[in-house]
């Protein structure tokens, strides 16, 4: 007689234990996801809230502790406006009722939310509403407190306002003199006071002029820039013709183009380029793309300049052949104060305000500047302005 049990029932045992060790491997797993998601949630720096319609507390995490100092069960069932600064309540309950109507959409803020202390913290904000999702239900937040981070970026304003305004102060304190000086080194310098001066005197007092007329130019820039990020810069318009404007600046080069003998090549169809710009600030933008082009230029190279019409604007380019500007530098070259690591050996005593001014002043005027550069090939400049009949 044969007492082995019968294959089928061998296979079910064999299946059974199969599928009971599959569903342990599954439930291990599943467990340490669990712990693994609490994980990252019991040592997430920011604060992760889950909102009922009504705006209870359903969940909070446990981050709320070292970030506001309570207790996640002492905040859980009670409203997040009992912790919103009162005069941020409408602001918010009005976001939240948008955020209730539109599911899905991320909605940023900042708020300031009341501490155990009393004191308030300012929040940066991020939430979205998933009342569609049945597992979730509700409306979730991410919290991070930057208030360290506002306080700081404050402390740095006050001192940067401290900083212009001192800058201010000193420089307009400082062009009554300098202008004082100037007008005597002409009245010496063309004869017009004092005697006749022998050719050494004569050069030692160009020298005190020209750096005088440096100074001058230097806080004039300066006060420029204070006021473009004090956003006072005011345009007195009126039309002018462009190519006039360029032919007289270059005039006022001339000096220090013929002292690098450089070769000047004007590419301006004898055309009436006109436009309605402040003429003394388009100017002042204008010299500054033409002095850097003479300042970096080698001896004896040339400088192109060419104007062109096209769709009602009026497009000029300013190339040089000189030291270029170096790629990784070319994302900062229209920064204040900023220079290009290869020009201080041409330039020592350049400020870095120059194309910044003239940005600055062609973009007010309804403009742009951009440039094309290459280290050791050289530069080429390009702006635009609204042309008018």
């Amino acid at each position: 007689m044969n007492n082995n049990p019968p294959k089928n029932l061998e296979n079910d045992e064999s299946s059974k234990q199969a599928s009971s060790e599959e569903k342990s491997k599954i439930t291990d797993d599943l467990n340490k996801n669990l712990k693994f998601i609490e994980a990252l949630v019991l040592y997430n720096q920011d604060l992760i809230v889950v909102e009922n319609e009504d705006s209870t507390v359903r969940y909070i995490s446990p981050s709320v502790k070292n970030i506001l100092g309570y207790n996640p069960e002492d905040v859980i069932g009670k409203s997040v406006f009992d912790y919103v600064h009162p005069d941020d309540i409408a602001k918010d309950k009005s976001i939240l009722k948008e955020a209730l109507m539109t599911l899905g959409k991320v909605y940023r803020l900042e708020a300031r939310v009341k501490s155990v202390g009393g004191d308030y913290r300012i929040m940066e904000v991020i939430g979205s509403s998933h009342f569609n999702d049945s597992n979730i239900n509700g409306f979730i937040i991410n919290a991070r407190d930057i208030t360290d981070k506002k306080q700081e970026a404050e402390k740095r304003k006050e001192l940067d306002v401290l900083k212009n305004k001192f800058i201010e102060v000193v420089s307009h304190q400082m062009r009554t003199p300098l202008g004082a000086m100037r007008w005597n080194l002409e009245a010496l310098l063309g004869g017009e006071i004092g005697d006749p001066l022998n050719k050494e005197h004569e050069d030692i007092l160009r020298m005190i002029y020209n750096s005088n007329i440096s100074i001058i130019e230097r806080l004039n820039d300066l006060i420029t820039a204070l006021d473009i990020e004090n956003q006072v810069v005011r345009l007195d318009k009126e039309k002018t013709n462009l190519s006039s404007l360029i032919n007289s600046l270059f005039i006022e080069y001339n000096s220090r183009i013929n002292l690098k003998k450089l070769k000047i090549i004007f590419n301006m169809p004898d055309l009436k380029y006109m436009v309605d710009v402040d003429i003394s600030k388009i100017k002042q933008a204008m010299s500054k793309i033409i002095d850097n082009a003479v300042r970096y230029s080698h001896h004896g190279s040339e400088i192109e300049i060419s104007l062109e019409t096209k769709d009602n604007e009026i497009y000029v380019t300013v190339r040089d052949t000189g030291v270029g500007i170096p790629l990784s530098e070319q994302d900062k070259i229209f920064d204040k104060f900023f220079r290009a690591s290869n020009s201080t050996d041409m330039s020592p005593d350049a400020s870095g305000l120059g194309l910044f001014i003239a940005k600055n002043i062609i973009e007010k005027h309804g403009g742009k500047l951009w440039f094309s550069s290459k280290e050791g090939v050289g530069s080429e400049f390009y702006f635009k302005l609204p042309m008018v009949v």
